[in-house]
């Protein structure tokens, strides 16, 4: 077990993301296109490039289930929130225009390909962003530099899987789930900062992954609000060759949650009650 200062150290060192708020002309591509988003709810129809211009609260209906304040429904979008803000009611639950309620979704992705989500924050919404919709797989999302705080899941896939998607750079911070992926395929989750695991649940869980292969899971730091709440890192299922690398979990009831099929090397501990529950494939230096 390491010494509190050196888990300190290491948090502290973490990436956070930080986002100021610029002008749609930083948010172009190469050829001066962009397509702004001003009002919400929005659907991303056509391919293209997706920006931003201000911060947006929505406190609306929702069209049906699986509708999310912005709604990605097309292959070759990048959707960049360019240092805003968008935020759900808090309650978590938007009204249909049969007055039904649905769980509330910040961003979400259909059955598509080359999805790229990056630049801004989501706050209070039931899921901040949804991978799911009818369908089988989406595949090669790239989700960067986000912060998304106060979710019962950050990012989410449902009813579909991801293949070759990755989650870098992110910032999550008192979500129940901050990633939780079923059945993922050849996705990396990278470099991502997670706290305050255990501050809306005590079943919260920092990277949550149920059968997945291939995986890469490397770099990322969790932390929760006491040693009685939480766990860091929980794989379960049948997934196999999966990697994790380098990864620190402190201030949890459980830092690791492991099946047998992980490869293990590198990843420390710090004021964790339990540090590893299962039976990885122990390689290289771990500090549990």
């Amino acid at each position: 077990m390491l010494n509190k200062a050196v888990i300190l150290i290491m948090l502290l060192a973490a990436p956070l993301v930080g986002h100021a708020q610029v002008n749609v002309s930083d948010c172009i591509d190469a050829d001066n296109n962009a397509t702004v988003i001003n009002t919400v709810p929005y659907r991303i129809s056509n391919p293209g490039l997706y920006c931003l211009d201000k911060s947006i609260q929505y406190n609306g209906h929702s069209d049906s289930y699986r509708s999310a304040v912005i709604s990605i429904a097309s292959d070759n979008v990048t959707l960049d929130l360019n240092g805003h803000v968008l935020t759900g009611n808090k309650s978590k639950i938007f009204i249909d225009p049969g007055n039904q309620s649905y769980s509330s979704t910040g961003i979400g992705i259909g059955e598509h390909q080359n999805i790229t989500i990056r630049n801004g924050s989501l706050d209070g919404f039931y899921r901040g962003i949804l991978i799911g919709n009818q369908g089988s797989w989406a595949s090669h999302v790239l989700i960067e530099n986000m912060r998304i705080i106060d979710t019962t899941e950050g990012i989410r896939n449902f009813n579909l899987k991801c293949r070759g998607c990755v989650i870098q750079n992110n910032y999550f911070a008192d979500n129940q789930y901050g990633i939780r992926l079923s059945h993922p395929k050849d996705t990396h989750i990278i470099n991502n900062t997670i706290v305050g695991i255990g501050a809306v649940s005590t079943s919260s869980v920092g990277i949550s992954i149920s059968s997945g292969d291939n995986m890469l899971i490397k770099g990322n730091h969790m932390s929760g609000v006491s040693v009685d709440v939480g766990v860091g890192l929980g794989t379960t299922g049948y997934g196999s060759k999966n990697l994790v690398l380098n990864n620190t979990a402190t201030m949890l009831n459980r830092g690791f949650y492991a099946s047998m099929n992980e490869y293990f090397s590198g990843n420390m501990t710090g004021l964790v009650t339990t540090p590893l529950i299962g039976s990885p494939i122990l390689k290289g230096t771990n500090l549990f």
